[in-house]
């Protein structure tokens, strides 16, 4: 048997030093360049991609920011850096936190990149934040100050605001006029799960109640009114005697045509395709981004603006929610 002599040893000792060495080397370099690609993988529901134009993103990322916040997830497609820039991005504000003078101070200047702000100027049972001529409850006694910070805001600011009122709720103006409210059986009125009384579509005078309402609050400075929850309320204590969902429709049309004449944006809070088709936008809430491409099926066919025409509400950071446009809570 042969027996290794001690320079042998030393010179197999040094080979398998080296042998480590350039394998350890070999493999730093491929984690770094795992590393390094990893930053262009994008995550869709087809799988993993990788961004085809590594070299454009990387010239065009903005510093400080990770590129998978800039890369647009969607079906079959990728979006290039730069395309978002005119996209509805900001803030919205329930009706609460716009009763909290804190806030208003906190959002006076606007912050950098908000260039839509969405505000709750109505209560879910129709008391108004702002001082109203129509005879609406006031929701708070310090209204006159949440009217002067708006009028404050569009005079000192280029932001898009955007008032968003419960459509038929309004407790006051029902209980004042019952021949424009829904009734139940013996003619007391009907009242829904937040405790408010609800008007009639067909009605003419809600009908121009609704348009006066929108004039308010464009004199405020608001460029779109939302009306929320636009469709007939379905219950079946409501005595009514026509078709509930046709007279909503037929108010929009009369709503839309008089307030577009005017230069006032109008979008009906539904997911009727016929109210859709009146609407500049749709403002829908939404939680994960899982479900995106599902919801914009729903909107975007029927939306004359098409995908620009939907916003999402949402405090997902999901990627796949950056095709469309975003606001999100405002955190104090």
């Amino acid at each position: 048997m042969a027996v290794l002599t001690y320079q042998s040893k030393s010179k197999l000792k040094k080979a398998l030093r080296i042998t480590l060495i350039v394998v350890g080397a070999l493999a730093l370099l491929a984690l770094l360049r795992f590393i390094y690609v990893g930053r262009y993988l994008v995550y869709n529901e087809d799988g993993v991609q990788l961004q085809q134009s590594v070299e454009t993103l990387n010239a065009a990322e903005p510093q400080g920011k990770p590129a998978e916040e800039f890369a647009l997830i969607r079906e079959g497609q990728t979006q290039q850096l730069g395309e978002s820039a005119s996209q509805i991005s900001g803030f919205y504000l329930t009706a609460s936190q716009l009763m909290d003078a804190s806030v208003r101070d906190q959002l006076s200047p606007l912050p950098g990149g908000c260039n839509t702000l969405l505000l709750d100027m109505k209560t879910a049972t129709g008391k108004t934040l702002y001082p109203s001529a129509l005879g609406s409850e006031p929701a708070a006694s310090d209204v006159q100050a949440i009217a002067d910070w708006i009028v404050n805001l569009k005079k000192t600011s280029h932001v898009t605001l955007v008032a968003r009122i419960p459509a038929y709720r309004d407790s006051a103006v029902a209980l004042s006029d019952y021949s424009m409210a829904l009734p139940i059986t013996g003619g007391a009125l009907w009242m829904d799960a937040n405790g408010s009384y609800c008007l009639d579509p067909a009605s003419e005078k809600t009908v121009n109640f609704l348009l006066d309402t929108a004039k308010e609050l464009s004199a405020l400075g608001f460029d779109e009114i939302v009306f929320d929850g636009f469709d007939f309320p379905y219950s079946p204590n409501i005595v009514y005697s026509g078709n509930g969902q046709q007279a909503t429709i037929d108010a929009a049309q009369t709503i839309s045509q008089q307030l577009k004449a005017k230069g006032i944006g109008v979008s009906f809070g539904s997911a009727s395709k016929d109210l859709l088709a009146l609407s500049d936008h749709a403002w829908v809430h939404a939680g994960g981004g899982t479900l995106v491409s599902e919801l914009a099926r729903q909107y975007v066919d029927y939306l004359p603006a098409g995908e620009s025409g939907l916003v999402f509400l949402t405090a997902s950071k999901d990627t796949r929610f950056s095709s469309y446009g975003v606001l999100t809570p405002f955190e104090e």
